[in-house]
């Protein structure tokens, strides 16, 4: 963790292109800190599926379209594919990052059903000028989705980077309060409580990125999340400790020294709290959405054994509701309707939520009845 810390305050990272030669010089290093990682769920990434979504539409598409126009679009495809692939490649040094993904998934929306519509324009009778600007919107689209991604790609970056020396400025606060050789003298039992529970502080972040490795996506972004936020909170909590014991070292204030190390140490206790409050309830939510994908499986299978119709929306809310009934949330049933459901589009576009919060409120209307 120590190695991978140096690495990002030496190494200035500000875009893509600075991302791009750090991996390069990384490369040789084959052991990165796991705890950075990001797990590879399949072989097929988001940017992948997404890249091939996009493809699948330009090919339908080209059939109606001039030679240039369509590698016009072929091109700014393969950039907004580059720019995801980035996302992904930052997301392998500074962690997962379900938000950009999130945030993405609107733009798709709407990159699909524009070159769909440039597609459709000559078929449908439309005018050169009208035919030229449904190319144009589909560009855009696709031109205003690799500026977010690019976007992302910087914040991701920054904001790793705004942790790294965030924990690091830590470490040298605490140094600095363990090289006081007069502090050890004037308060041995205070500075080694202090001292302890930073130690304590610091495993245990060290011990939540390690773990979001292995989690999917949505789970291991919540823990960098996490990590990052209670960080930044014990940073700036202590960073003028060491000048304010020094202040009171030189004024011979014994019981400010005392006050100032007890405040210290519970800083560190507070964040350990927060850090595994936080873990807790983000694990929960994990073994809730694990435990409805098997649910959601099982009963899928269950009715095609029954002999009812698959495929439909109708066999999703059915799902939904059994899913409402035996106790999962909203959010359980939305996650598992997004990453299992068929109808991926429809879900993104609102329905998952949609099924999950009127399953649950079926279910809460059905309690209220029989309860009176």
């Amino acid at each position: 963790m120590e190695e991978q810390t140096n690495s990002f305050l030496t190494y200035n990272i500000k875009d893509e292109k600075d991302l791009v030669k750090f991996k390069q010089e990384k490369e040789e290093e084959k052991n990165v800190d796991d705890s950075i990682k990001v797990p590879a769920d399949a072989e097929k990434t988001d940017a992948d599926v997404y890249h091939q979504e996009i493809s699948d539409s330009l090919t339908v598409a080209e059939e109606s379209l001039e030679d240039n126009a369509a590698k016009e679009l072929r091109s700014i495809a393969d950039d907004l594919h580059t720019s995801m692939k980035n996302v992904e490649e930052a997301e392998q040094t500074c962690g997962a990052d379900q938000e950009t993904w999130d945030g993405y998934a609107p733009r798709h929306e709407n990159i699909i059903r524009s070159i769909e519509k440039a597609g459709d324009a000559k078929s449908e009778g439309k005018s050169d000028e009208e035919c030229s600007k449904a190319i144009h919107e589909a560009q855009e689209s696709m031109r205003e989705g690799t500026a977010y991604m690019q976007e992302r790609c910087e914040l991701i970056l920054q904001r790793e980077k705004e942790y790294q020396e965030q924990i690091e400025g830590l470490r040298r606060r605490i140094e600095e309060l363990e090289r006081e050789r007069e502090l050890k003298a004037q308060s041995p039992e205070e500075l080694a409580r202090c001292l302890a529970v930073s130690t304590e502080f610091l495993a245990a972040i060290d011990a939540m990125r390690k773990e979001a490795k292995s989690q999917p996506r949505i789970v291991a972004s919540e823990m960098f999340a996490a990590s990052r936020e209670v960080v930044k909170d014990a940073y700036y909590s202590v960073k003028l400790a060491p000048t304010k014991i020094k202040s009171y070292l030189t004024n011979k204030a014994h019981k400010a020294i005392d006050g100032v190390l007890h405040s210290v140490a519970g800083v560190f206790d507070k964040g350990i709290a927060a850090l595994e409050q936080r873990r807790a309830g983000i694990l929960e939510k994990s073994h809730e959405i694990q435990s409805a994908t098997e649910f959601y499986r099982d009963a899928m299978k269950q009715a095609a054994e029954d002999g009812k119709e698959q495929g439909t929306m109708e066999m999703e809310r059915h799902v939904a509701k059994r899913m409402a009934q035996v106790g999962f949330g909203a959010y359980a049933i939305e996650k598992t309707l997004f990453a299992e459901s068929p109808h991926r589009k429809e879900m993104e576009k609102g329905e998952a939520r949609n099924i999950a919060k009127d399953s649950v409120r079926e279910r809460e209307e059905q309690h209220e009845e029989k309860s009176r």
